[in-house]
């Protein structure tokens, strides 16, 4: 029978041996995101993220689209092509989000667009534009337009 201190002396090694082993977990990428102000959308509008990419390499860009306590409404990936922009769209009337919507029929939510940011594998990815607009279902037309500034860069570590 193992006494209660050979035990925890046994214990204690292999909790340090563990802390001591490098990790399985794959490392962070670095990313940058690129925030709207939150909006409101109701019946018969569709909010659209437009995102530019500027610089010499492809890269992959995602969309995401939340309701006021971060739930994921819609999200979206697409390799847009230098000096090429891609639009995502949340169209209101598609959604089934009864229950998020307030008594005045509008749905808040807000946007972010995330992206790589230049590194090895996308040295001459400079950076991503990107704007917001919400658009009228029947007559196209644009209703609000917002456009945010890109993140300042992060000095080297």
């Amino acid at each position: 029978m193992i006494s209660t201190g050979l035990l925890l002396t046994l214990v204690a090694i292999a909790t340090v041996l563990s802390i001591n082993q490098p990790s399985a977990r794959p490392a962070q990428v670095d990313e940058r995101t690129l925030n709207f102000a939150s909006i409101g959308i109701t019946k018969g509008q569709t909010v659209r993220l437009n995102s530019l990419v500027v610089g010499r390499d492809t890269i992959p860009v995602e969309a995401v689209f939340l309701d006021q306590d971060g739930r994921v409404l819609k999200q979206a990936t697409q390799e847009i092509a230098p000096e090429h922009f891609a639009c995502f769209d949340l169209n209101f009337d598609l959604l089934a989000v009864d229950a998020l919507v307030r008594t005045d029929g509008r749905l808040p939510l807000r946007a972010l667009i995330k992206y790589a940011p230049p590194d090895q594998q996308f040295p001459h990815a400079a950076r991503v534009v990107a704007s917001l607009e919400v658009i009228d279902n029947k007559t196209g037309k644009t209703t609000l337009a917002l456009s945010v500034p890109e993140p300042p860069e992060r000095p080297a570590v």
